[in-house]
């Protein structure tokens, strides 16, 4: 081998080193430098949160799906049967109130309107009434009730007395009524004033009192006389409710009647009763 040989391997030998020597500095640096990446991002390992502390809560009054009701003979009562305290704001059987009122005929006609003859001036009658259950339903609106909404209303044509025992007066007063229309209206309406709060207590006594009035005794067809007497029942119903309220913290009126439905058929004709029921729970045993 020539001098100039063995030269040409030692240059070739020291460039080859030369080139492994720099690619494991950037090797070692590429990695250092991932490495500093990947520190960088680490999230550093965090306590588990504690739980929150227990707190006591209050004793709350048991809510009205909670109650067992039962009535003054100890029978379970069910829910519906008491929904007038149970559901305030919705219109249930429950909370009912009945009026019985007068309608002459020509009041019920439109200007310049001819009187229907035979039976269609009962139909007239019948179709025009449901503005006088309106006007009942109107009353309750300016006192008891939030809402109010007509169920039913039935119209009954008054017509000579037809009675072999009946004496003059009966007869007498009953032709003052002659021609009349007798319009019976039931309603159902939600109470204006809050019923109040429930007793604290799994078990409840529901109560339904009724306070029979004076009968009102009308000597002809006084609407004025009716709807008098009608705001006397309801304030009268509204005070001693609130008296209830006092005692035992809830109350609602659940019935106003200035009603009868045989009205007509007896003898004691003008003569309409009055009464007004009121619905409450009480703590079992203290009712």
């Amino acid at each position: 081998m020539s001098k100039t040989d063995l030269i040409a391997i030692c240059i070739a030998l020291a460039i080859g080193a030369y080139v492994v020597n720099t690619q494991m500095k950037t090797s070692n640096m590429m990695s250092e430098a991932v490495s500093s990446v990947m520190e960088a991002h680490v999230v550093p390992d965090v306590a588990a949160p504690s739980e929150p502390p227990k707190v006591e809560s209050a004793q709350a009054p048991l809510p009205p799906s909670d109650f067992k009701i039962i009535d003054a003979r100890g029978r379970t009562v069910k829910r519906r049967e008491a929904a007038a305290l149970l559901q305030p704001y919705k219109l249930t059987r429950g909370r009912t109130a009945e009026l019985l009122s007068f309608v002459d005929p020509k009041d019920l006609l439109r200007d310049g309107e001819d009187m229907p003859i035979g039976e269609l001036r009962g139909l007239m009658v019948e179709a025009r009434s449901a503005f006088v259950a309106d006007r009942a339903c109107g009353a309750l609106l300016k006192t008891l009730a939030a809402q109010c909404g007509v169920k039913t209303y039935e119209t009954a044509y008054i017509g000579e007395l037809d009675c072999e025992t009946c004496d003059a007066a009966e007869r007498l007063r009953r032709k003052s009524f002659v021609g009349h229309y007798q319009i019976v209206t039931e309603m159902a309406f939600t109470p204006k004033v809050d019923t109040g709060v429930f007793p604290e207590t799994s078990e409840v006594l529901f109560t339904e009192k009724t306070f029979e009035l004076e009968t009102l005794s009308l000597k002809g067809p006084d609407g004025a006389a009716v709807e008098d007497r009608f705001a006397y029942i309801v304030e009268a119903a509204t005070r001693a409710c609130e008296d209830i309220k006092a005692l035992h913290g809830n109350c609602v009126v659940s019935n106003i009647t200035l009603s009868k439905k045989s009205y007509g058929k007896r003898h004691d004709f003008g003569d309409i009763p009055s009464s007004f029921t009121l619905a409450y729970f009480s703590p079992l045993g203290n009712g």
